[in-house]
């Protein structure tokens, strides 16, 4: 069955990005698995930690990660039912305990094939755009051959009636697009493709442009769905153009370079024109 993989590190920013994952869940009809991985390393004990008799300090760890997922999961599960009316949809919640480095974590994902997207929260004091530039957030962006949904801690958990898609204009977005109405159809949200980017002439930015309304019309079956032009093929002009106009509840986009990431995101974290990493964003791999 279609599932959703939850990263969790047991953190509160964790636990948020997890309850949002189960809400998307229970509309979508998926089941939720929980992983444990720290994605921002934590800190170094100072002191050294003494194991049982007979046993290592890392199987103390391990026994203690697993307790904590086991926990945790069976938390889950009691606020789900907690806050779920008579006969809705109750996602199963399950844990798969494996080692904690990421390419562990990522094997495991990898080679499950009912794995939809994974969820991970944006975690620690850097914004959303600092945070996915991070070496161990690239790991799991660059390895994932499913979407990765990346979550701040202050998102609010309610079904996103608003969706940004971020096109390449290229041949391939319609295909992006695609997988993105397959995940979030049943929200029914408003999808608006756009396009921020430097990489064209004016003349090939109107004609790539033209394409894409053209493919979209003939190639995406769905209702809620429309394009809107920046006006520009400036970056940051496109972001302010963005948060004045369209604001809203995800940013879809497909993974690029991390030059590319850092140059998308640079000139979207001044004052002005921040709204756009305080919502969810959705990374689909480039695979296609």
């Amino acid at each position: 069955m279609k599932t959703i993989a939850v990263f969790t590190d047991y953190s509160e920013q964790s636990a948020h990005a997890a309850r949002f994952a189960l809400h998307l869940a229970k509309k979508i009809k998926a089941n939720v698995l929980l992983y444990n991985l720290f994605v921002v390393a934590a800190k170094k004990h100072l002191q050294p930690q003494l194991a049982w008799a007979g046993t290592s300090i890392e199987d103390e760890q391990n026994f203690m990660q697993r307790d904590n997922l086991e926990v945790f999961c069976s938390e889950l599960e009691d606020e789900l039912r907690l806050n779920s009316f008579p006969g809705a949809y109750l996602p199963q919640i399950s844990y798969e305990y494996c080692d904690t480095e990421i390419v562990d974590v990522m094997t495991s994902v990898i080679d499950n094939k009912n794995i939809a997207f994974i969820v991970i929260a944006a975690q620690g004091e850097d914004d959303i755009a600092t945070f996915i530039m991070r070496e161990n957030c690239q790991k799991i962006i660059d390895w994932s051959t499913v979407p990765v949904l990346i979550v701040p801690e202050n998102t609010a958990i309610h079904n996103p009636e608003k969706i940004a898609f971020a096109a390449n204009l290229d041949a391939n977005d319609t295909d992006y697009i695609n997988m993105l109405t397959g995940i979030t159809q049943q929200f029914s949200p408003e999808i608006m493709v756009t396009h921020i980017n430097t990489d064209y002439s004016q003349n090939e930015y109107e004609t790539a442009e033209n394409l894409l309304i053209k493919n979209i019309s003939y190639k995406v079956n769905y209702g809620r769905i429309y394009y809107r032009s920046t006006s520009t093929n400036n970056i940051k002009n496109g972001w302010e153009w963005l948060n004045k106009n369209k604001k809203c509840d995800l940013l879809a986009m497909v993974q690029q370079p991390q030059f590319v990431l850092k140059k998308f995101f640079k000139l979207a974290s001044t004052p002005h024109i921040t709204y756009h990493l305080t919502i969810p964003i959705l990374i689909f791999p480039a695979i296609i």
